[in-house]
């Protein structure tokens, strides 16, 4: 949302402001809303071949277990949240509604009390493991995922108003700076995707918090 960015040059139109009626992308839109987005709901809630969802639940102490799953699988989760809640500006749907709200209930739940937030390394400490700590290699995908937590929880907030996904952002923002604020460039170089730089300036749009913009500068 560049809306009240002084250098911006184009901005997009809100999430609300346009309706397809009829046609091609009108049809498109409904079978993303009515068909993609419960099945890919149904999908990250099974554990049959991955697991999404429940390596939330696990970190979050309410199911025992290990993490099963590519390392970016929390992402994945929270880019189905930002889709959802993108159709929620468009067409109100009060139990897709109620389900992203108990799902950010049990990611906030998940989040360690220092803002860190990545299911594979919460549910090894869970489990035990002490040599379990973040940021031990870049092909984790901390930094990607944490990346798609900010943007959701921008998408949340403007489409919901509600700051609940936007609280656990900026506590997760909050520990990177801290854990960057010195950091070396081989630390900085920890991700292996930019989704952290986007996400970090759109947290940044939403809240005007200073330290945010200077820790995209920094990365």
């Amino acid at each position: 949302d560049t809306s009240t960015s002084p250098y911006a040059k184009v901005r997009a139109v809100g999430l609300d402001e346009v309706h397809w009626t009829r046609g091609f992308w009108a049809d498109r839109f409904e079978t993303c809303r009515r068909r993609m987005i419960p099945n890919m709901g149904s999908l990250m809630e099974g554990t049959q071949h991955s697991q999404y969802y429940q390596n939330f639940r696990i970190a979050a102490g309410l199911a025992e277990g290990q993490h099963r799953g590519a390392p970016f699988n929390d992402g994945d989760l929270y880019k189905w949240l930002e889709g959802a809640c993108a159709a929620l500006a468009v067409a109100k749907d009060p139990e897709l509604e109620k389900r992203i709200e108990e799902i950010i209930g049990v990611i906030a739940k998940a989040q360690r009390a220092d803002g860190y937030i990545h299911t594979p390394v919460l549910i090894r400490q869970r489990n035990g493991d002490t040599e379990a700590k973040p940021f031990q290699d870049r092909f984790n995908f901390e930094m990607y995922n944490i990346g798609h937590l900010l943007t959701a929880a921008c998408v949340h907030y403007r489409v919901t108003g509600r700051a609940n996904l936007l609280l656990v952002a900026r506590k997760a923002a909050d520990f990177l700076d801290e854990t960057f604020r010195e950091a070396s460039p081989e630390a900085a170089r920890s991700s292996v995707c930019p989704s952290h730089y986007m996400g970090m300036l759109e947290l940044y749009r939403a809240t005007r918090e200073p330290r945010y913009l200077e820790l995209a500068r920094r990365f």
